[in-house]
C-alpha cells in the first residue's frame, strides 16, 4: 500500500513538473515574441536600415533574426547571418585570447607593458591588465579612461607571446578551430575578400553589409567602410557566430579566468572603474552583466549583453551607429542603452519591471527621442517664461544704446555729466560684461532653435564624438554662460551697494540679471550645464 502511494506521488511530481517546463517554455516563446516585436519597433524608430539579433540561454542560441536591408541598393534583407564591420566587439575577442593565453602558462596579465615592447612613457609602471582595463593613462591604475588606441597597443604582446599578430591569431587560435566561419580580421575588407575565396567558409559577398549614415530626417547614404584593424576594433563578424564565440568561451576559459574578466578592476584610488579586462562589468538590480558596445562612426554599432546569474546572453549588431552614437556608453552606464532596456524587460524581468529600470528607460526614451530628431513638448508656462526672459533681455541691448546715444556722448559737457553722477569706468564696464551675458545667451537660444532637441539631453554629454565641433562648442557655451554669472552676482551688488547711475538703471541692471538667472535655471532643467565637467577635463 505505501508502496503504491510512493508510485503514485511520483507520478504526480512529475507530472508537475512536465507541466511546470511547459508552462515555462511557453513564457520563454512569449518573451521572446514581445521582444522581437520591441527590437523591430526601436530599429524603425531609429531609422536604422538593417540589424540582426541572437539570443542565447545556457549553450544555445534560442533565437536569431534580422529586420530590415544589409544592403538599400541590391536589396538584401538583414538576417542572422548578415556580416557587419563589429568595431569595439573586437575587444572581448581580444581579451579572451589573452586569457585563453595566460590559462596555458603563455604569459601573465601582470607582467609589465615594457617586456612586450609598449610602453607609453611610463616605464615599469604600466601593466597589460592596465591596458585591457583602460586604467593605463597618466598614473596606471588610478583612474579609467576608455582608449581604444592604447587597448591596440596589445597588438606586439600577440606577437611575441604567439608569434602571429593578432589578425592571425583570432583566426588560428579562434575562427578556424571553433568553426566561426563569419569571424574575419581586417584591415579594410581584405580579410573578407580571402574568406569569400575559400569555399569552405560557406560565404558570399550578399551576406557583408552595406554601411549607412543615418540623418536627423531619416534618410541614409551610404558610408565609406570603416578601415583599419587592431586588437581594439576591425573584426567583421554575424550575431551567430560571435553568440557562439560566447558560449566557447564559458567553456574553455576556467573560473579564474572568467572571474577576472567579469570583475571590475579596483582603482588605487578608490575611484568606481565600470569595466574588468575587455568587458564593461554592472550589478544591476542583483543582476551579474558584462556587457560591451560598439561604434565606429558614422555606420557601425553593436551590443552584446551577458547577465552572469542567468546565463542569457545578446549579441545585436547594425549597419548604421544609431545603437551607439547618442547614449553615451563608454561612461560605462549599460542602462543609457535603449537595447539594453528591451533585454531586461522582456527576457529579464518579464515579470515585474524594477523601478530603477523604469526610469532609466523614461530618461533613454528622450534621449532616444533626441536621437531621432523629434520636437520636444515644451511646457506653454515655459514657453511664456522664454519669451518674458528674451524681452527683458532685449531691453538691455536696445535701451542701453539708445540712453548712450541719447545723451549725446560726442559733446564734451554730457561727458562731464556722465563722470558728476558717478557713472565712471565701473558702469562702462558692468554695461560691457552684461551685453556679453545677454549675447552669449541669444547664442545659446539660437542653437536650441536651431536643434530642439538639445532639451532631450538627460545627463551631460560633455565633449560629443562624432558630431561636429562647432556644435560641441555649442554645447559648452550654457556652462561658459553660469560661470560668468558668477561674476555678474558681484557686479549687482556693488552697482547697488555703491550706487552707481540712476535708481531706474540700476532696477533695468538687475531686471536683465533676473532674466539671465530664469533663462539659466530653464537651461538646467534641460541638463545643458555642467561646469564641474570642462573643469575637470581642463585639469
Amino acid at each position: 500500500m505505501r508502496q503504491n502511494n510512493l508510485c503514485r506521488l511520483s507520478l504526480v511530481s512529475a507530472i508537475f513538473i512536465a507541466v511546470l517546463a511547459i508552462q515555462g517554455h511557453a513564457q520563454d516563446k512569449a518573451d521572446l515574441r514581445s521582444f522581437d516585436v520591441a527590437l523591430e519597433a526601436l530599429g524603425q524608430r531609429l531609422h536604422i536600415p538593417g540589424l540582426s539579433v541572437a539570443v542565447v540561454k545556457g549553450d544555445s542560441i534560442v533565437f536569431a533574426k534580422g529586420y530590415g536591408y544589409a544592403d538599400l541598393v541590391q536589396l538584401n534583407q538583414a538576417s542572422p547571418y548578415s556580416c557587419y564591420k563589429i568595431a569595439s566587439l573586437t575587444k572581448p575577442v581580444t581579451a579572451f585570447l589573452l586569457h585563453l593565453y595566460q590559462q596555458k602558462g603563455m604569459l601573465s596579465l601582470g607582467d609589465k607593458a615594457m617586456d612586450y615592447s609598449i610602453d607609453f612613457g611610463q616605464s615599469g609602471k604600466l601593466r597589460l591588465y592596465h591596458l585591457l582595463s583602460h586604467t593605463s593613462e597618466k598614473d596606471p591604475g588610478k583612474r579609467f579612461h576608455y582608449n581604444g588606441y592604447r587597448f591596440g597597443a596589445l597588438d606586439s604582446v600577440f606577437r611575441q607571446v604567439a608569434g602571429r599578430s593578432f589578425q592571425e591569431a583570432a583566426k588560428h587560435d579562434l575562427a578556424v578551430p571553433y568553426r566561426l566561419n563569419s569571424l574575419i580580421s581586417g584591415p579594410g575588407l581584405t580579410g573578407w575578400q580571402l574568406a569569400l575565396s575559400d569555399s569552405s567558409l560557406g560565404l558570399n559577398s550578399s551576406l557583408l553589409a552595406a554601411h549607412y549614415q543615418v540623418e536627423s530626417d531619416g534618410s541614409a547614404r551610404e558610408s565609406s567602410y570603416p578601415s583599419g584593424f587592431s586588437p581594439a576594433a576591425g573584426l567583421i563578424s554575424n550575431v551567430v557566430d560571435y553568440a557562439e564565440f560566447l558560449i566557447i568561451q564559458d567553456s574553455i576559459l576556467d573560473e579564474n579566468s572568467q572571474r577576472t574578466l567579469y570583475t571590475a578592476v579596483e582603482s588605487r584610488t578608490g575611484q568606481y572603474i565600470p569595466y574588468g579586462l575587455g568587458w564593461f562589468v554592472q550589478e544591476i538590480e542583483g543582476q551579474h552583466i558584462a556587457w560591451h558596445y560598439g561604434w565606429n562612426p558614422p555606420g557601425v554599432s553593436g551590443l552584446v549583453i551577458q547577465d552572469l546569474h542567468s546565463g542569457l546572453k545578446m549579441v545585436v549588431m547594425a549597419n548604421s551607429d544609431r545603437l551607439s552614437k547618442p547614449y553615451g556608453l563608454e561612461t560605462g552606464n549599460l542602462l543609457r542603452s535603449p537595447v539594453s532596456h528591451l533585454f531586461f524587460e522582456h527576457l529579464v524581468f518579464s515579470d515585474s519591471l524594477p523601478d530603477t529600470i523604469i526610469q532609466a528607460q523614461i530618461e533613454v526614451d528622450k534621449i532616444t527621442a533626441k536621437a531621432t530628431g523629434e520636437t520636444p513638448p515644451i511646457p506653454f508656462l515655459m514657453r511664456l517664461a522664454l519669451g518674458i526672459i528674451f524681452l527683458c533681455l532685449l531691453s538691455g541691448v536696445v535701451l542701453w544704446p539708445l540712453a548712450w546715444l541719447v545723451r549725446k556722448p560726442w559733446r564734451r559737457k554730457s561727458r562731464q555729466l556722465f563722470k558728476t553722477i558717478r557713472y565712471g569706468g565701473f558702469f562702462t564696464f558692468s554695461r560691457y560684461y552684461a551685453l556679453l551675458l545677454i549675447i552669449c545667451a541669444f547664442l545659446i537660444n539660437s542653437m536650441i532653435v536651431r536643434q530642439s532637441a538639445l532639451v532631450y539631453w538627460t545627463h551631460f554629454p560633455g565633449f560629443f564624438a562624432g558630431v561636429p565641433v562647432y556644435e560641441n562648442i555649442f554645447l559648452a557655451l550654457p556652462s561658459l554662460l553660469s560661470l560668468l554669472m558668477i561674476v555678474e552676482v558681484f557686479l549687482v551688488a556693488r552697482i547697488w551697494l555703491g550706487k552707481f547711475g540712476t535708481l531706474r538703471w540700476r532696477i533695468q541692471y538687475t531686471v536683465v540679471f533676473a532674466a539671465l538667472l530664469g533663462y539659466l535655471a530653464i537651461l538646467w532643467s534641460w541638463n545643458l550645464i555642467d561646469p564641474v565637467y570642462y573643469l575637470s577635463w581642463l585639469l
